[in-house]
């Protein structure tokens, strides 16, 4: 069940380069700042269309984004924390995840702006492979 008066979820998924489960924190994005994303993708530019997704899913990651699960990401072999009250704490954890993970907050921001169904494939570790739907083909 979704809670709507829920502020603060919680996205797993599977890093592509460590092979590990990353947690990520995140408050629901409202309906404006979907509609924003999906404005921001794309930059018209003297009559040119020019793809911004990646910028955008960054950028919107970043707005949304509350913490990252412990143990989710390090720095030289030692984890670090969003929690101010872990040991592990790092105050700039976020810029960290900005410049160093990309990769993590596209994907992130597909699951939780665009496709909502992947959360639950990826978290589950089956890669994502879950059958989609297709239109169905007309006849004749």
């Amino acid at each position: 069940m979704r809670d709507l008066g829920k502020a603060d979820n919680k996205a797993t998924l599977r890093d592509g380069i460590s092979g590990s489960k990353i947690e990520l924190f995140y408050r629901t994005p409202t309906t404006e700042e979907l509609q924003r994303y999906y404005s921001n993708s794309i930059i018209r530019k003297g009559g040119k269309t020019i793809p911004n997704a990646v910028s955008a899913r960054v950028d919107f990651a970043m707005d949304i984004l509350t913490g990252i699960g412990d143990g989710s990401f390090g720095l030289g072999g030692k984890p670090i924390s969003s929690n101010p009250a872990s040991p592990d704490y790092c105050p700039d954890w976020k810029v960290m995840v900005k410049e160093s993970a990309p990769d993590i907050l596209d994907t992130f921001v597909i699951m939780t702006f665009e496709r909502s169904s992947l959360q639950a494939a990826l978290a589950e570790g089956d890669g994502g492979e879950e059958a989609l739907p297709l239109p169905k083909s007309s006849e004749g």
